[in-house]
């Protein structure tokens, strides 16, 4: 196993390089400073991969995170598999069931941990933070963020006063006033300015749940659960009643010429469009969705069929239709929304694949 983990630097050092680097990122791309959330600090690479660092009670640190490059979506690996009993098991699994986290380290007094595994599961995204000479090089090259003549000394200078907890507003004169000002704010809220109370997380409580083992990998449990829902068939539900947000997309629906065929999955980060007239865009199709809520569980994919003939809507509220691809490799749903889906159902309207939508499908309990 690589030892790339004790190249990364001790949690309070790395707290407050973190906090410099998103002092000196909003700087430069004049972006929101990311919200310091109780004792968590995160950083965000700026295409979707993102690692949070959380300072608990009695020095106590933890590591979570996505990489882009990670390999646990593929491999049978459970990041909590070795983690000691304060981690917090049960915020972690559902997001790590579902591919969100792909790994969790944490500090053991003396170097970081994680479970034994010789997959790669973080090392391109934290490379950043593996020296601060690495760094004080990356942001020096930034154009037009630091003074020309003497920009690394300004971030030594703001690196070693974060670990001391003593950075002051002299200390920001390189940036616009507007930006220091909210610079200060962010850098106070981290605990690394001058005065400021270094934000403390109270300890997890100590997971006392099963232990378990897993069995298939994030790729593998989508897989068989598309199979089941392709398997499974669709129950009689009565037709959801008119609503004006279906009134409104049946006008749009109605106002394209020619035939027209367009197939939407609603989930998390809004709707997608599927099929071969992918590039159709319905507003109002979350609000539709959410509209046509009812004890029966809300529609899982919806069809608007548009001929000579009029318009047809289908609705797929217990299975995957066979208008929706079952590409293995570009799956249109996350497993942990229709995991959500499926559980809010009262128990008679749960589909026969609900189990194994499940976390838990995923994992074999031990004794």
């Amino acid at each position: 196993m690589n030892d790339w983990r004790s190249r990364i630097v001790p949690p309070a050092e790395l707290w407050s390089t973190i906090a410099v680097w998103a002092v000196v990122v909003a700087a430069v791309n004049d972006d929101e400073f990311m919200l310091i959330s109780d004792a968590r600090i995160s950083y965000d690479s700026g295409s979707g991969e993102w690692a949070t660092l959380v300072r608990y009670a009695d020095d106590h640190w933890l590591l979570f995170g996505w990489d882009g490059d990670s390999e646990t979506d593929r491999a049978v690996y459970d990041p909590l598999a070795a983690a000691p009993p304060w981690v917090p098991v049960a915020e972690l699994r559902p997001r790590i069931g579902v591919d969100e986290v792909s790994f969790v380290h944490w500090w053991d007094g003396a170097r970081w941990r994680r479970s034994p595994t010789d997959i790669q599961d973080g090392e391109g995204l934290l490379g950043l933070f593996m020296g601060r000479a690495d760094f004080i090089e990356w942001v020096t090259d930034e154009d037009g963020v630091l003074p020309d003549d003497d920009g690394p000394e300004v971030i030594e200078r703001l690196l070693r006063a974060a670990d001391r907890g003593a950075v002051t507003a002299e200390m920001l004169g390189y940036l616009e006033p507007e930006i220091a000002d909210v610079a200060m704010e962010y850098l106070r809220a981290a605990g690394v300015a001058a005065g400021a109370a270094k934000p403390v997380e109270p300890l997890p409580e100590l997971w006392t749940g099963p232990a378990s083992h897993r069995r298939i990998n994030a790729e593998e449990h989508l897989r068989v659960l598309v199979d089941a829902m392709a398997a499974a068939a669709e129950r009689a539900r009565p037709e959801p009643d008119p609503t004006p947000e279906l009134n409104a997309i049946v006008a749009r629906m109605n106002s394209f010429q020619g035939r027209v065929d367009c197939a939407f999955r609603v989930g998390t980060f809004g709707h997608m469009a599927l099929g071969p007239n992918s590039r159709i865009t319905l507003p109002g199709l979350e609000e539709l969705w959410l509209a046509e809520s009812s004890e029966h569980g809300r529609w899982l994919f919806i069809r608007f069929e548009k001929d000579e003939h009029g318009l047809t809507i289908q609705r797929a509220y217990d299975h995957w239709p066979t208008w929706v691809d079952r590409s293995p490799y570009d799956y249109v749903v996350r497993r942990a929304d229709i995991a959500a889906e499926v559980a809010a159902r009262s128990e008679q309207w749960k589909p026969s694949w609900a189990s194994i939508a499940a976390d838990e499908y995923a994992y074999d309990l031990l004794d």
